[in-house]
């Protein structure tokens, strides 16, 4: 029924799958090796304390020039927006916050560690990487992320600041919106 070549062939694709296969998960783990020991000095859904986040949502008063939200309160904020996503679950998500600069990481039930580096400069927040661990992704926009961070503040404090003009500064503890 199939030649010796074909055969020779199916054997040498499935010997290949089997490598890179098996290199993909060795680099993965010593990704996670790695990534559980910077975890500690990150703020993690994990181990925030959940009586103390998601009050931010109902003190947003556009008479304020300031909007402050934590490193807490966005990962509390992750998990809500995760949620609201048909099936999916939040198993942890982290933020390492350093001035001008968040990696923000997320892993849910059906995609292992998603990771976003956000920078800000000149007052504007840009996703500046997307990667599944160490994995390149150029699949998600700056305004699907700004629409998703919208819609959350508006379901939540019912106001919109979709359409007003805001000033980004990442802070190492919070993001500071200026109206």
């Amino acid at each position: 029924m199939f030649n010796s070549g074909t055969k020779t062939l199916g054997i040498f694709l499935l010997l290949v799958s089997i490598i890179i296969g098996g290199l993909s998960t060795i680099k993965y783990l010593s990704w996670k090796k790695t990534f559980t020991v910077d975890k500690e000095s990150m703020t993690c859904y994990s181990n925030i304390d959940l009586t103390t986040v998601g009050n931010f949502k109902n003190n947003i008063n556009l008479e304020e020039q300031n909007v402050e939200i934590s490193a807490a309160d966005c990962v509390f904020m992750i998990n809500d927006i995760v949620k609201s996503v048909n099936g999916m679950t939040l198993d942890d998500a982290c933020i390492k916050a350093e001035d001008n600069k968040w990696t923000v990481y997320v892993d849910t039930n059906t995609l292992p560690w998603a990771i976003f580096t956000i920078e800000e400069k000149d007052g504007k927040a840009k996703i500046s990487n997307v990667s599944i661990t160490e994995t390149a992704i150029p699949v998600i926009t700056d305004t699907e992320v700004y629409n998703k961070f919208f819609d959350y503040i508006k379901s939540s404090s019912n106001v919109d600041i979709r359409n007003i003009p805001l000033n980004v500064d990442l802070q190492q503890d919070k993001i500071v919106l200026s109206i």
